[in-house]
């Protein structure tokens, strides 16, 4: 992962342990992993909206 991410391990290491990530620093992590990012917004009274074109890269 550190190799498609093009950082070191300690720098995957760091990621992991972090409570708070851009969402163009995960998208990068689960692309890493073979995944793709969806953010999903739930609030009451409305089904799911899911949300696209966010932390995409230019």
């Amino acid at each position: 992962m550190a190799r498609k991410l093009r950082i070191t391990q300690d720098g995957v290491s760091r990621l992991e342990q972090r409570s708070c990530l851009l969402l163009s620093t995960l998208r990068k992590a689960v692309r890493a992993m073979g995944g793709q990012l969806t953010l999903v917004v739930e609030v009451p009274d409305r089904g799911p909206v899911v949300l696209s074109g966010i932390a995409e890269e230019r």
